[in-house]
């Protein structure tokens, strides 16, 4: 049985590293570089990229995957930290993570509770 991410990359072209004009992003990218890695404009080969990271992830490459999904469309990145978290359980408890989510704590319907600092 194929993989969600071997079903995609099927779908698309099983013969190419690229969706469209893009080329898609590899994990080893990510793992190198979390920062400097193309973060493709197309919504779907960000979706794609995604869940290539998701399904490579390993437990050394959490934050690197947080610091690449960071700069992805926010529904994409909260999809794959939410895939990575599943994975990963222990995610919850890195610094990493709580900074992404206090981050974006609105977009989950989440009042941050991340004190302002008193200028009295």
């Amino acid at each position: 049985m194929k993989t969600e991410i071997e079903t995609y990359k099927s779908i698309i072209n099983p013969f190419t590293d690229r969706v469209g004009e893009q080329v898609l992003t590899t994990p080893q990218q990510v793992w190198a570089d979390p920062y400097g890695a193309p973060v493709p404009t197309d919504h779907s080969t960000q979706y794609l990229t995604a869940l290539t990271l998701t399904h490579e992830c390993r437990k050394e490459n959490l934050d690197a995957v947080i610091n690449y999904l960071d700069r992805c469309e926010l529904p994409i990145a909260a999809l794959g930290v939410l895939r990575v978290s599943k994975k990963f359980p222990t995610l919850l408890t890195r610094a990493r993570f709580q900074t992404w989510f206090r981050k974006h704590s609105e977009f989950f319907g989440i009042q941050s509770n991340v004190s302002q600092s008193n200028t009295a």
